[in-house]
């Protein structure tokens, strides 16, 4: 997302501009990622067995991490770069 707001500081536009269409731009992006990622790694999670036990922690943990971080980043992100890009 950074690179590109930095492609759009680096066009000439101003940081506040750069940041909401840089984030706008690659949004749905890095959202369609994220949701690929926790599509496969909640099934994982719920497998049975003894595989099931060892992969639970390691898939809700990580699917868990990616929403998190997802919804921590995109606002995060587009605020930082509107003021220190």
């Amino acid at each position: 997302m950074r690179e590109n707001i930095v492609r759009h500081l680096e066009h000439g536009e101003d940081h506040l501009t750069a940041a909401r269409i840089g984030t706008s731009e690659i949004g749905l992006v890095v959202f369609a990622t994220s949701m690929s990622i926790v599509a496969d790694l909640v099934p994982v999670a719920f497998t049975r067995g003894i595989v099931g036990r060892f992969f639970f922690q390691f898939g809700m943990t990580v699917a868990f991490a990616v929403l998190v971080s997802l919804f921590v980043s995109r606002p995060t992100t587009t605020r930082e770069s509107s003021r220190w890009c």
